[in-house]
């Protein structure tokens, strides 16, 4: 076949003459080296072609090996998530044992490590130290994980160590501090997940080494089990777009004396059940109602993230975190809600600010 290779590539070859000789040179790079073609524009005619492929085709010669392939691969990956995933269920091994009638659980979410807001975070530690509730829901988002997230960053500005010693120190060890009896539940979010999503896509082996040679399940990645918190994660963290990914995220909730439900989405509503949600970084309740509960409030917290984030309309987000005092034999659920928004609050009648604190 003569080629002139000064010609545009769609003018030296049809889409079959190149599917053709794709067999007979078994893949693109000795191809184009064979007849002298220009290597990136032969993938991007090869790339065209494929997407241009109905179901039919695909079935076909070549593709059809490719197809095989591609699909190994994604159920491998899909093997290896669902793996890695099953060590986050809740294990309950730090569970508060009989805690009576009534239940103080404090509950907050969006902490995002170093973008924490100083005066919420003061304040929600010094409302744990006062009422030593006896459960402490940390919903979400205590991590935020950029350098594995789907938006590019600059590797120069990666701080992975910073930002999770802040976590684990000023969140994580400081309300353990706080409530040295209590039973803490890190809810993950999908921030927190990120990690392990990215291990899931990129590196399956090496989480697969970490856990099995190294022993190193999340738990202990975060080092969870030093403080005695529990990390609950459902999600099988293979999906396959990010619908996919928030519905596997919605699988990770917690629910309390089958009455009070936490979750870092408010999908967590449709259980029919009392209960609290993050995520949005905004303050809402709502009054909702079924023949079990009767009337009831689902509240969605705002966040602890700082409303001075440049790259968002954070001036719109809410501050603060929720209490919830339980009866569990009457299966009532007293929500008292602290609003930090405007670097201020009121708990217990006294106004707190930042001075407060100094």
């Amino acid at each position: 076949m003569n080629i002139n290779k000064n010609e545009r590539i769609d003018n030296i070859l049809t889409d079959m003459e190149m599917m053709e000789l794709l067999k007979e040179h078994k893949n693109l790079y000795t191809m184009a080296e064979a007849l002298d073609l220009s290597y990136p524009s032969l993938r991007r005619k090869y790339l065209r072609y494929q997407e241009s492929l109905t179901v039919d085709k695909l079935e076909e010669g070549v593709f059809a090996e490719n197809k095989l392939k591609s699909q190994t691969d994604r159920h491998i990956k899909a093997d290896n998530a669902k793996k890695i995933s099953l060590d986050g269920k809740l294990s309950n091994l730090y569970k508060i044992e009989n805690p009576g009638r009534y239940v103080t659980l404090i509950s907050g979410s969006d902490f995002h490590d170093i973008e924490c807001d100083e005066f919420t975070l003061k304040m929600f530690l010094h409302v744990l130290k006062d009422k030593q509730p006896e459960i402490v829901c940390l919903n979400g988002d205590v991590f935020d994980f950029p350098e594995f997230g789907r938006w590019t960053k600059d590797p120069r500005d990666y701080d992975l160590k910073g930002r999770f010693d802040f976590a684990y120190d000023n969140v994580l060890r400081a309300v353990r501090n706080a409530c040295p009896n209590a039973q803490i539940d890190f809810n993950a979010g999908n921030h927190d997940e990120r990690l392990r999503l990215w291990l899931a896509d990129n590196g399956p082996a090496v989480m697969d080494f970490l856990e099995s040679i190294l022993g190193l399940t999340t738990n202990k990645l975060f080092k969870l089990d030093e403080l005695n918190i529990n990390y609950n994660s459902k999600a099988n963290l293979k999906a396959w777009s990010k619908r996919d990914f928030e519905k596997e995220i919605a699988k990770n909730y917690l629910v309390y004396f089958d009455m009070f439900v936490a979750h870092h989405y408010p999908f967590g509503k449709a259980l029919g059940l009392p209960g609290v949600n993050g995520h949005h970084h905004k303050y809402h309740a709502e009054q909702l109602y079924n023949h079990t509960f009767g009337s009831y409030s689902w509240v969605q917290a705002g966040s602890f993230h700082r409303r001075s984030a440049s790259y968002c309309e954070g001036e719109k987000w809410s501050t603060g975190f929720l209490i919830s005092y339980l009866d569990t034999k009457d299966k009532k659920v007293y929500n008292e809600y602290i609003d930090t928004t405007n670097g201020f609050c009121l708990y217990n009648g006294q106004f707190f600010n930042l001075e407060s604190f100094k």
